[in-house]
């Protein structure tokens, strides 16, 4: 199992947001590379962050299940997002400490 990475998830769940939204602009195999991603950001998580790596998963196996199905990624982003800033407050690495 890989090292844990919230900015590699980060980059994973972004694009597959990109990805999702171009799918649906006339570009629909792109929805087979944001579910790449997907797994992508949940391998990068499960080690040391496993709610967010099941979050992740879930989603990506809601996508597999149902071709209709768009999730709502945006929130996960976020709160992966906050997740890091604690994590790097909790290290010191916050530059506005």
């Amino acid at each position: 199992m890989r090292a844990s990475c919230l900015r590699c998830v980060l980059k994973h769940l972004s694009q597959a947001i990109i990805l999702l939204r171009e799918s649906r602009t006339g570009y629909p195999f792109h929805r087979a590379l944001a579910m790449g991603h997907l797994e992508e950001a949940s391998q990068e998580s499960e080690k040391d962050f496993l709610d967010i790596s099941s979050e992740i998963l879930a989603e990506r196996k809601n996508m597999d299940e149902d071709l209709e199905y768009h999730p709502e990624l945006m929130p996960l982003l976020e709160s992966t997002w906050k997740k890091l800033l604690e994590e790097a407050d909790t290290n010191g690495h916050n530059k506005d400490s």
